[in-house]
């Protein structure tokens, strides 16, 4: 199937579809995916971490400096490992992990007990999806946030930042091969 005229007439941002093919034509491999997640998350954090959040009392989703800043959080590693449509990267990811003495899919969860690695598969989900919903509403909302509900958008930030962290350090825990 050709997508090249539904990408012509969409504009300028790319399908799923044709982000999952090019990434893993460029840089999933099965024992690249881990090394290409860990960077994404990282450079993901670190533009986090020097975000004002209390800036963003002030700031509406459609100003363009905030869209700047959502369109520069990645997530095509995340998109292609959950959500892959022959799941070549999710099980090249689960090897990655299972190498490494790491569960990505814990059978059961307890509050009291909770490893980092087993809440992995939880922030991973979290972070993909507000990322690429906060993505869509900063370039649905040109002009003003009157068509959309009440939110807070230091709260997001801080909610996507927070997993991002906690995927980090799940991901730093795992010993290299």
């Amino acid at each position: 199937m050709n997508f090249e005229p539904i990408t012509a007439v969409a504009g300028i941002v790319p399908s799923l579809l044709e982000v999952i093919t090019a990434f893993r034509k460029t840089i999933i491999n099965k024992n690249g995916i881990l090394t290409a997640y860990r960077y994404e998350v990282k450079s993901n954090l670190n533009l986090l971490r020097d975000l004002n959040l209390e800036a963003l009392s002030d700031i509406v989703i459609s100003s363009q400096e905030f869209r700047n800043l959502v369109m520069n959080l990645q997530t095509q590693v995340g998109l292609s490992i959950l959500y892959d449509a022959d799941r070549k990267n999710y099980k090249a990811f689960k090897d990655s992990l299972d190498k490494r003495n790491a569960v990505f899919s814990p059978e059961k969860e307890t509050a009291e007990n909770e490893d980092p690695i087993k809440t992995l598969k939880k922030a991973m989900i979290f972070s993909v999806d507000k990322i690429e919903h906060i993505k869509r509403l900063s370039l649905c909302a040109s002009e003003g946030e009157k068509l959309f509900n009440n939110f807070n958008l230091k709260t997001r930030m801080k909610n996507i930042r927070e997993s991002l962290k906690v995927i980090s350090k799940a991901l730093q825990d795992i010993k290299e091969e």
